[in-house]
């Protein structure tokens, strides 16, 4: 009895050393927020993708990723990267959000396909015609 007594105390111990997940989450979401009113939107990124791994489910955060890598950062490619992996998270029979009145609003999906599109069309015009394209979610070549 007292090797369980021991073993159950040491756990308890681990437990209430060790943070759990949701806490892990909370934490980084905080950093986050504090790096976005910092305006250090790199800082920004860095919290969000910790947050990322103990909050796995959270796929609004691939979005936000993008997002400041589109608005804040300006860089392209990484913003163009978060928003496919987010766009990856749709589910297959959801291609618009409808309230209880049946007319159609803009969903997060939504609104990541325009941004891929806007990076899309930028792309086009400074490089050329790509090679392959990805557009909802399925898969084009360039004919030559």
């Amino acid at each position: 009895m007292r090797k369980n007594a021991q073993a159950y105390c040491l756990n308890k111990a681990i437990r209430l050393t060790t943070p759990s997940d949701e806490t892990y989450t909370n934490l980084y979401q905080g950093l986050a927020d504090c790096y976005n009113l910092a305006q250090k939107p790199k800082e920004q990124i860095q919290a969000l993708l910790e947050q990322y791994k103990y909050d796995k489910n959270n796929h609004q955060l691939l979005f936000t990723i993008g997002r400041i890598y589109q608005d804040a950062l300006e860089d392209m490619s990484r913003a163009k990267k978060y928003l496919e992996m987010f766009m990856a998270t749709r589910p297959e029979k959801q291609t618009k959000e409808e309230d209880p009145e049946g007319t159609v609003s803009a969903s997060l999906y939504n609104v990541a396909e325009r941004r891929l599109d806007a990076i899309r069309k930028e792309q086009f015009f400074r490089v050329g015609v790509p090679s392959k394209m990805i557009i909802n979610n399925k898969e084009y070549k360039a004919v030559n």
